[in-house]
């Protein structure tokens, strides 16, 4: 972990340029830097830059410092959160990969929101034990990753549900759930993410939204 996330440090200095149409692409993640600087990121960060008439895009990664909160959400719901993710969050309360599909590893508000709501949307008792955790969104597009816990919680890998909680806990859970991995853990995925410019988002899966932003240089 100590590797990636001196990669991470490095990637929030430079910019990235990636050509896109239509231009709502340039117009989230605006807003999202918008979104950051409200949470007191790192001022010497570096803002994006939106050339609509060449559909073009400059853009760093984007953060908000940490530490996180997401250990008290996982104490709450009883779970053991992996000790790399951990780690993460003691660096990044949030942090945002301006990749190719750009992708939100997630604050614990909407870690919160996002696992809540899905239980929410299936009616899922709140007794019933807690076995996923929505730890990053996917900007722009309905999806999430996810940590999935096998039923006795030795195991731990990450899927991918590619909608607005239509794919959610009996899917993810039931026994096709592993159609729905993507990487064995997350430093595997973080890893994955970075080599590859976020693309396509599921391991030798060709994205199903989008061919993503067209990277420049």
């Amino acid at each position: 972990m100590k590797e990636l996330l001196a990669r991470l440090e490095q990637r929030l200095k430079e910019c990235r340029t990636y050509r896109t149409n239509p231009t709502r692409w340039f117009e989230t993640l605006d807003r999202q830097y918008e979104y950051m600087q409200r949470h007191h990121f790192d001022p010497a960060r570096i803002e994006p830059v939106v050339d609509e008439a060449n559909n073009l895009f400059v853009c760093a990664d984007m953060c908000v410092c940490g530490p996180g909160d997401q250990a008290a959400l996982a104490k709450k719901w009883k779970l053991p959160l992996p000790a790399d993710y951990l780690e993460f969050t003691n660096h990044y309360a949030e942090y945002l990969l301006a990749t190719r599909c750009p992708v939100l590893i997630s604050s614990k508000k909407y870690v919160e929101l996002d696992t809540e709501g899905v239980r929410q949307g299936r009616n899922i008792p709140e007794e019933t034990p807690h076995r996923l955790f929505y730890f990053s969104s996917i900007i722009g597009e309905p999806g999430n990753f996810i940590f999935r816990w096998s039923e006795n919680f030795k195991k731990v890998d990450v899927v991918l549900a590619r909608d607005y909680g239509l794919t959610g806990p009996s899917e993810l859970l039931g026994p096709k759930g592993d159609q729905y991995v993507t990487d064995a853990n997350f430093t595997a995925w973080l890893t994955r993410m970075l080599d590859t410019d976020g693309y396509p988002l599921g391991r030798g899966k060709r994205d199903l939204w989008r061919s993503g932003l067209k990277r420049i240089k």
